[in-house]
């Protein structure tokens, strides 16, 4: 047992990670449910976390939601992120010009949390919003940062996907290997259909020479406004080519 490792601050974290986009409010029995900790543990952290402003609490219904002090912690990491404000034009551009959505992320654990997103403005909007987290194994933007990371680190990731997500591991390897030969061959990953039936995307990552770390952008459109073959033979060049042109300018 690692003796560092503060138990109580890992399970605060864990009940803000537990809130999901789709379910605003919920219980300390549901938050006990899907953290898996015990019901009185529970009522002490929420009761924390309100006084801390990182929850909500709603007497009536005696429910709980995130607070303003989630987001207030966000700033101080987005802000100093100049690739955001460098890349921007470049994805607003790409977004108004095919009538999709063009996203930027990091990865956080075994997923990709979306940092900067450009919408077309009379297009359909797709998910990708600053926040979100896409799984690293299945988005065309996890399989782009996958096929540029350092290997050693690739290696590692792998590892805590086969203990973590054993399930999708052992469907996705076979695919994994594959996205990584038309990453070579093309420049770009993809994902058709894998995170959301209905949304198709294509992934492009580069590594910061500086710094080290690897930032991945992604466009994603309806399934229904484009195909898998525009996908391969337009939208993914023209991805590629909107990344070279962030990193010229940087």
């Amino acid at each position: 047992m690692d003796r560092q490792f503060a138990t109580t601050l890992a399970r605060g974290i864990q009940i803000l990670r537990c809130f999901r986009p789709t379910d605003y409010w919920l219980t300390n029995k549901e938050i006990s449910l899907r953290t898996r900790l015990p019901r009185p543990t529970v009522s002490r952290l929420t009761y924390t976390l309100v006084q801390l402003d990182c929850l909500n609490y709603d007497t009536q219904a005696g429910k709980y939601a995130l607070g303003t002090g989630v987001l207030s912690m966000a700033y101080p990491m987005l802000a100093p992120m100049r690739i955001r404000q460098v890349s921007r034009p470049f994805m607003k551009a790409l977004a108004d010009a095919v009538n999709a959505s063009v996203s930027m992320g990091v990865r956080n654990h075994l997923t990709i949390v979306h940092v900067e997103t450009c919408r077309s403005a009379g297009g359909e909007a797709t998910l990708p919003d600053i926040g979100l987290i896409t799984p690293l194994a299945l988005s065309a933007v996890g399989r782009a940062y996958l096929a540029v990371c350092p290997e050693r680190e690739r290696e590692s990731l792998f590892n805590q996907l086969k203990v973590a997500q054993p399930e999708i591991w052992e469907a996705q390897t076979a695919q994994l290997h594959q996205q990584f030969q038309h990453y070579r061959q093309t420049g770009f990953s993809s994902s058709y259909g894998e995170v959301r039936k209905d949304v198709n995307a294509v992934g492009v990552a580069f590594q910061e020479p500086i710094s080290g770390k690897v930032f991945s952008f992604c466009l994603s459109a309806p399934a229904s406004l484009y195909s898998r073959e525009r996908f391969e033979h337009e939208l993914g060049l023209r991805l590629v080519r909107m990344v070279q042109d962030v990193v010229a300018r940087i």
